[in-house]
Parts: structure tokens; sequence; C-alpha cells
């Protein structure tokens, strides 16, 4: 649960084997189809870690993105992690990730999770 107004980080941590820490590494983060078990849309930010561990950070072309950052960290502790500032009411809802190792048919991890977001109401 978030307030309006303010930052929410999402992590994951990652455990991963020698041979696929030498591989490429994709994280894809978006609006979640819990039924589906697959993002809505467009994946709203997708970071890419290669094994040379220089990383990119690929994001959509949507409002939410402005807000979204990556703040992981794939090539020591391999912690997936995006922080959300200035949280809104819109921005309430299931969000997920899919992990892949390059060329890794189907995703070695998929993962969701709900966003609540509450209004803080001003003291008088």
């Amino acid at each position: 649960m978030a307030f309006t107004g303010s930052n929410q980080t999402f992590t994951w941590q990652l455990n991963l084997t020698d041979q696929e820490k030498s591989k490429q590494l994709k994280v894809q983060f978006g609006r979640w189809d819990k039924d589906q078990d697959f993002v809505k849309g467009d994946y709203l930010m997708t970071f890419i870690q290669e094994p040379s561990a220089n990383g990119r950070l690929l994001p959509a072309n949507h409002t939410i993105v402005k807000r979204l950052q990556w703040v992981g960290d794939l090539t020591r502790d391999y912690f997936v992690a995006f922080k959300l500032f200035d949280v809104k009411l819109s921005d309430a809802g299931d969000y997920g990730i899919r992990f892949r190792v390059h060329m890794e048919l189907p995703p070695r991890i998929s993962s969701w999770f709900s966003l609540s977001v509450k209004v803080i109401l001003a003291c008088s």
C-alpha cells in the first residue's frame, strides 16, 4: 500500500547460477493481468544487463514512466528494484516483472503484486 504523493520501491532478489550470471539478463516491469499471468499492453520499463556489466534501460512511452526509475543492481547482488515517485490514485492496480536469462524460454521468473493507493487526509 502507498499514499498519494509518496515514493514506493518494488523489489525482488534473484538467485542465479554461475552460468546464468555469465549471460545477458533482462528484467521487464509493467501493468499485470493476473488471469493471463502476463503484462497488460507494453512493458513500462525494461532493464538489460550485459555479461560485460554494462546495463541499459529501455523505458516505454507512457506517462507513468516519467515517475519510474530503475534502482536495482544486477552486477553484484542481483537485486531488482523499480522506484515510483509521487504516487497517484491512478497508479493503483496490478504490476509485475518478467526476468529472463538470454534466449531462455519461458522466462525464468514471473512475479506480480497489487498496489493499493490511499489519499493522505490533511489535518485541520
